[in-house]
This record gives structure tokens, sequence and C-alpha cells, in this order.
């Protein structure tokens, strides 16, 4: 039983509620589902220790954080977005746009600051 692929895939999974819809849509919770649904290579773990060490290590990687000049607060510099469709193009070989396919989906982050695109699919 694989309770957390189980969970990540599954809305109705009794376990689904673990996270809060909020929650489901941060950017370190995308990259985490990436890593642990993983893709048609994928070499599944028994331990979420590495899920949280690799998650944690590209999510630092990936966003450019800096302080702002007025509230001298931390803040992160571009917007990420979750990408399933885009009408009138085919992203996913052998799909619909119609597909809701968890395997059918990537992250686009822009940074504006280093002028950088960066995209994360399986």
């Amino acid at each position: 039983n694989d309770l957390l692929r189980e969970m990540l895939v599954n809305e109705d999974s009794e376990n689904s509620t673990l996270f809060t819809l909020q929650e489901k849509k941060e950017l370190l919770f995308q990259i985490f589902r990436l890593f642990v649904i993983g893709g048609c290579l994928c070499q599944c773990d028994d331990k979420i220790t590495r899920y949280l060490e690799v998650t944690k290590k590209l999510y630092k990687e990936i966003l450019t954080v800096f302080k702002n000049a007025t509230t001298e607060e931390p803040e992160i510099a571009g917007k990420s977005f979750l990408i399933k469709s885009v009408p009138g193009l085919e992203l996913f070989s052998g799909s619909s746009n119609n597909d809701a396919s968890v395997e059918n989906m990537f992250i686009m982050i822009i940074d504006s600051n280093k002028k950088y695109i960066t995209i994360i699919k399986k």
C-alpha cells in the first residue's frame, strides 16, 4: 500500500484532507507531488524523507529570494503557474486538453528579476 501516492492522485482518498486546498495550491506542494507521482521512469521510494529533501533542494534552487527595500521583509521574485492545458494546443502527446490526468501537467516559473523561465515537467 502506497498511501502517499494514493493521497496525491486520488481526491477521494481518506487521507486527501491532510493538506488544505490552499496548501495544495502552493508551489512547494506541487513540486513534491511531481516527485512522488513520478513519470514513466519513476523509481518509487518507501522513505518520504528522500522526497522531502529533493523537493526542498529544487525549491531553493529555482526561486529568487530578495529583501524588499521598503518593508525589509524577504520576498520571492517571480510567479509560478500550474499548466494543465492551453486551448488550441496539444501539450501532451496522445491526450486531449480535456484529459485531467495528474500526469498531464507542468509547472512554469517566471522570474522577472533574473529574466528566467523555468519549466518543471516529469
